[in-house]
């Protein structure tokens, strides 16, 4: 009974015209990297070859009315690289990876070479995960600030644009996370971990955007929603 709740609760969300950035973390059979975020290459290939309204993550914040999906993935795990890239690609898929500095070239993580490969892909979009993968909130201002400012400047020098978008590692920011952020003029857009569709209700502050959360876990529940929403 609680699980048909949630899914009806989470379906009214998308009562409001809404559109979606997905959260990824592995797409694997096999991860290098033991993590409970995981998703079979099975389940990621049924989502992304279930709907077609796929677009950029910026297309998808600015123009959140039109029902559109957007493919994320936190952490820049080696097999986005390894399985993930190279199926998004074949469907011209668009995705963004969202990278933590201290974790590249790190084993079961990508190469400084394949995220520059990546992100020389006009179907891929490059963002902060900050430097040490560390939750901001509650951390002292000075460490925010350099978790914040290193790692745009360093994946702005290593691929050569402008970065624009983060998300926060494991989803936590507090109030001085977004004053540096504003003050400093560093993100446009910053997403959480959680909460769902970006709508009129969840699009007002672009420092604090929801992502849905898909892996093998929640995937009879996410697609269940996604399709109530985008079929």
């Amino acid at each position: 009974m609680l699980s048909n709740f949630k899914i009806t609760y989470n379906k009214l969300k998308y009562t409001f015209p809404s559109s979606t950035v997905l959260m990824f973390h592995h797409v694997t059979d096999t991860p290098e990297i033991k993590r409970s975020i995981l998703m079979s290459t099975q389940h990621f290939l049924q989502v992304i070859d279930s709907f077609n309204c796929y677009f950029d993550i910026h297309s998808t914040v600015s123009e959140y009315r039109s029902k559109k999906i957007t493919i994320s993935f936190d952490d820049a795990l080696l097999d986005v690289y390894t399985i993930a890239y190279k199926e998004l690609v074949k469907r011209s898929i668009p995705f963004t990876i969202f990278v933590a500095k201290d974790l590249l070239n790190q084993k079961g993580y990508v190469s400084v070479n394949q995220l520059i490969e990546m992100a020389e892909n006009p179907l891929v979009t490059i963002g902060s995960h900050c430097v040490t993968h560390t939750p901001m909130r509650g951390k002292m201002i000075d460490e925010q600030t350099k978790e914040l400012i290193e790692s745009k400047l360093y994946l702005e020098n290593l691929i050569q644009k402008e970065i624009i978008d983060i998300a926060y590692p494991y989803g936590q920011c507090d109030k001085n996370t977004i004053r540096i952020i504003r003050k400093n003029n560093l993100y446009q857009y910053g997403f959480l971990a959680s909460g769902g569709p970006i709508n009129s209700l969840s699009s007002w502050n672009p420092i604090k955007l929801p992502r849905l959360r898909v892996d093998d876990k929640t995937f009879i529940k996410s697609m269940e929603i996604l399709k109530h929403a985008y079929e």
